[in-house]
């Protein structure tokens, strides 16, 4: 297990639970979908157009498009190997939500810099997904923001599985973090705040 860490003015902390061999599947509690965007329809008309709160169901395909979110809202596949956002852009989930943002059951991939970029104050999940394939970070995070990261697999990115600033809270769980170039990097070059890191039954192996 290789975890990078580097600290500045202020504090970081690192708490390692027991590593498990597998991911297992997670229930994933049965609720309506507010709308359901078909391949071909736009992700982010879908996000404009819900209200707070809204669960939006994607079909089985493939998107090519950058999405950013800045409402409390859940964006949910149809299973990581089902449905694909594809896109240099990534998803920038933004500093002015109200509520939690959830990505769950979703291949998220191709960005040009990081694929998952998240500012601010933000509570965020991401559930039974993939973060793979990004020139950069799978997920930037930037500010205190709160990531749970849970039965996912952050892979094969070209920087840092996970890359923290400034200050914040990730919780991994039962979860990978591998063939990342590196795979956790945590820097605070601030007095205010501290970065935290909670890995529970996970694994963070093959990074170079």
């Amino acid at each position: 297990m290789r975890l990078m860490r580097r600290v500045g003015l202020g504090a970081a902390l690192v708490i390692l639970a027991v590593a498990a061999s597998k991911i297992e599947p997670v229930g994933l509690a049965q609720a309506d979908c507010t709308v359901i965007v078909q391949p071909g329809q736009s992700i982010q008309k879908a996000i404009d157009s819900v209200p707070e709160g809204a669960v939006i169901c994607l079909a089985e395909g493939t998107w090519e498009e950058g999405i950013d979110i800045i409402k409390g809202l859940t964006l949910r596949g149809a299973g990581l190997e089902k449905t694909k956002l594809v896109s240099k852009a990534g998803i920038y989930i933004s500093s002015s939500l109200k509520g939690a943002v959830s990505l769950e059951r979703l291949t998220i991939t191709g960005g040009s810099l990081q694929n998952i970029l998240i500012f601010g104050t933000t509570k965020v999940n991401i559930l039974d997904s993939r973060v793979s394939g990004s020139n950069e970070e799978g997920i930037r995070i930037l500010g205190p923001a709160d990531v749970t990261i849970t039965n996912s697999h952050l892979l094969e990115n070209k920087g840092y599985g996970i890359y923290m600033q400034e200050s914040g809270q990730v919780t991994i769980v039962n979860s990978r973090i591998s063939n990342n170039s590196a795979g956790i990097f945590m820097m605070n070059l601030y007095a205010f705040g501290a970065i935290k890191a909670t890995i529970i039954d996970s694994q963070i192996t093959a990074n170079r």
